[in-house]
C-alpha cells in the first residue's frame, strides 16, 4: 500500500513553477528520464537533498519552502505522522526533487 500526498495551496504554487520548467524543457533545455527505484520516495534523505538544493539555490524562502513540503508528514489511520525523510508519492514537487 502507497502512501499518498494530497496538494495543498503550496503545493498548487510549486505545479506552477514546475510547468515553467516544463516550458523551458520544450525550449531545448535540459533532458527528463523516467525510472522505477524500488523505495526511493520512501528512503530519500531530507538533509542530503537539502544541503544540495541549497549549493543551487541561493533564496532560503524556496528552500525553506521545500522543507516545509519534505516535513509536511504523512496520514496513517486518520493520525499525522512526521516525516523524517522520504517525499510524498503523488506530490508535484517529488519527482522534481528525486531527480
Amino acid at each position: 500500500m502507497r502512501k499518498l500526498g494530497i496538494p495543498t495551496v503550496v503545493d498548487r504554487v510549486i505545479q506552477q513553477a514546475i510547468r515553467k520548467v516544463k516550458a523551458y524543457a520544450e525550449q531545448g533545455d535540459g533532458h527528463a528520464v523516467e525510472i522505477d527505484l524500488s523505495k526511493y520516495f520512501d528512503t530519500l534523505s531530507h538533509e542530503l537533498l537539502l544541503n544540495l538544493l541549497r549549493k543551487q539555490i541561493q533564496d532560503k524562502r524556496a528552500i525553506d519552502l521545500i522543507k516545509k513540503y519534505l516535513k509536511s508528514g504523512v496520514m496513517e489511520n486518520g493520525v499525522r505522522r512526521a516525516t523524517e525523510e522520504g517525499s510524498s508519492q503523488g506530490g508535484p514537487l517529488s519527482p522534481l526533487l528525486a531527480s
